[in-house]
């Protein structure tokens, strides 16, 4: 009596099988890949990630800041991707004080325009340098009116404001103040 033989499945399919895996594999690798990078680059899918920073001295703003101190001539860095130019303007800030516009007493917060022509704005090779005279020379040069301050403009007086497409940051800061005089107390002083 003869032995049947068991039959052997050909080799070649179990090949393809494992080619068919491997390859699921990797596009599911590669789908997962995407699919993170999208939701890293869109801040969680939420929006547009950083496409721009700012830095300020040694600090790097990538969606907004206050507090800060820009000083005449100071150079504000940009940080792009892909070396875009960006829009530029400056906005009355959040902080109050009390001016007069031609002898005529305002509050700060009651003017509102856009005070980008009162700044000197130079282009750089990494950004930009803000220059401006005094508060009061950037506030007439909008305003078209003699300015005094009645009341310290300290604080966040204005707001930077760059664009990049549909991305912006903005920054609130003051400027430097002129010293308009000291005061010493009689009784401090001794010879």
């Amino acid at each position: 009596m003869a032995k049947k033989r068991k039959k052997r499945r050909p080799q070649k399919k179990r090949g393809r099988v494992w080619k068919k895996v491997l390859a699921v594999v990797l596009f599911l690798i590669v789908a997962l890949s995407a699919l993170g990078c999208a939701y890293y680059f869109t801040g969680g899918f939420g929006g547009f990630g950083p496409t721009f920073s700012i830095d300020v001295g040694e600090d790097r703003f990538y969606k907004s800041g206050e507090g800060l101190y820009i000083k005449s001539g100071d150079e504000i860095r940009v940080n792009t991707l892909f070396g875009e130019e960006v829009e530029i303007s400056i906005l009355s800030g959040p902080d109050d004080f009390a001016l007069e516009l031609d002898a005529e007493p305002y509050k700060w917060q009651h003017i509102d325009g856009d005070y980008t022509k009162g700044f000197e704005i130079e282009q750089t090779e990494e950004g930009f340098t803000i220059s401006y005279d005094s508060i009061q020379s950037v506030i007439e040069a909008v305003q078209g009116r003699t300015v005094t301050i009645t009341e310290g403009a300290q604080g966040d007086v204005f707001t930077l404001v760059v664009k990049l497409r549909a991305s912006e940051i903005r920054l609130d800061f003051g400027v430097e103040l002129p010293v308009t005089g000291v005061k010493i107390a009689p009784e401090n002083v001794t010879f």
